[in-house]
């Protein structure tokens, strides 16, 4: 939810006041990708990241990355979240094989759903 919180920000508006228009939240089952796990400083200080890349707001540096993975035929990417809690994961959808990503929820994300998840009270 603090991504949510950075796109608000990024528009200049509050999390609540953006989800006033319609989003919908996808849970996605990944199965056997094989990512690029720059998980640890040391893996990020390999391809030439530093944590102002990650948690910046600049991601021209985490952009040529990705770019570098696609290229390479990476199916995916896994980081830090940029805002400081959790993971991101990038998976590259044409890379992949039938069957390795899987919707298996899908719900709309209000402002409640929003709050409940922010705050830990998971239905």
């Amino acid at each position: 939810m603090v991504e949510v919180e950075r796109a608000a920000q990024a528009a200049s508006t509050t999390p609540e006041k953006m989800l006033e228009a319609s989003y919908r939240l996808h849970t996605i089952e990944a199965t056997d990708l094989a990512v690029l796990d720059l998980i640890t400083s040391d893996a990020r200080e390999a391809v030439g990241l530093e944590d102002d890349d990650i948690y910046g707001d600049d991601w021209s540096a985490c952009q040529a990355v990705g770019h570098a993975a696609w290229f390479l035929h990476v199916q995916g990417v896994l980081v830090p979240a940029a805002g400081g809690i959790g993971l991101v994961i990038t998976a590259y959808e044409q890379r992949t094989r039938p069957g390795q990503l899987h919707v298996s929820h899908s719900e709309d994300l209000t402002p409640t759903r929003y709050g409940e998840l922010r705050h830990g009270t998971l239905n």
